[in-house]
């Protein structure tokens, strides 16, 4: 079946994104991992706070977006870069 998850080693994606909309972190979660094409879908507050580098790197791939504002943004930035140079993938909204 295309798109199904059907390894352990597929892929870990990490959400990171910060919304005014209650629950939008989580609904984006939920519709990810309904496709199946992933071992695991997290979700990480960027409007709480900011993941270091080492916490990204335990993701294959990350998508960032901000509908609102995140809590450091300066770091956060400085963070995808070198999560992105050390090979990480990024994908932004």
């Amino acid at each position: 079946m295309d798109g199904v998850c059907t390894d352990a080693s597929a892929d870990r994606v990490l959400i990171a994104g910060v919304s005014f909309i209650p629950g939008w972190n989580d609904d984006v979660r939920v519709e990810l991992a309904r496709t199946g094409a992933f071992s695991a879908v997290d979700v990480y507050d960027i409007g709480e706070a900011t993941p270091t580098v080492e916490e990204l790197h335990a993701y294959d791939a990350v998508l960032v977006y901000m509908y609102g504002f995140p809590h450091d943004g300066g770091a956060l930035g400085e963070h995808l870069a070198s999560y992105f140079d050390g090979g990480g993938r990024l994908l932004g909204r």
